[in-house]
């Protein structure tokens, strides 16, 4: 996860646990020419998942909802046809879901 929209999306697809590996660690980064103090580094990851928090509480009440673990599928929308396809979350602004038709073989 890279942001609070991927913390929200994950969590209306009925996540309980992501892994914010990459995203901390860039937090996290620092010059490796000069050696910092553990909790300069702790302080930029902590401002991180705080960011992440508040992105995710602002996407919840656009979506109508007062708490994050209260979205669900139905609050998701795709951004492009080919998205919409992959996923089967309907696209943005017409709500219409669009599917590949796989033909049965007999």
């Amino acid at each position: 996860l890279r942001s609070g929209t991927d913390v929200a999306r994950a969590i209306a697809l009925g996540a309980k646990a992501g892994i914010i590996g990459c995203a901390a660690d860039l937090a996290a980064a620092t010059d490796y020419r000069q050696t910092q103090e553990p909790a300069a580094i702790t302080a930029r990851v902590v401002n991180l998942l705080k960011s992440m928090v508040m992105e995710s509480a602002v996407l919840a009440r656009c979506c109508g909802k007062t708490d994050v673990m209260n979205l669900e599928p139905e609050d998701l929308r795709s951004l492009t046809v080919p998205t919409s396809i992959a996923s089967g979350i309907p696209l943005v602004g017409n709500d219409k879901q669009y599917r590949v038709e796989v033909a049965a073989t007999h």
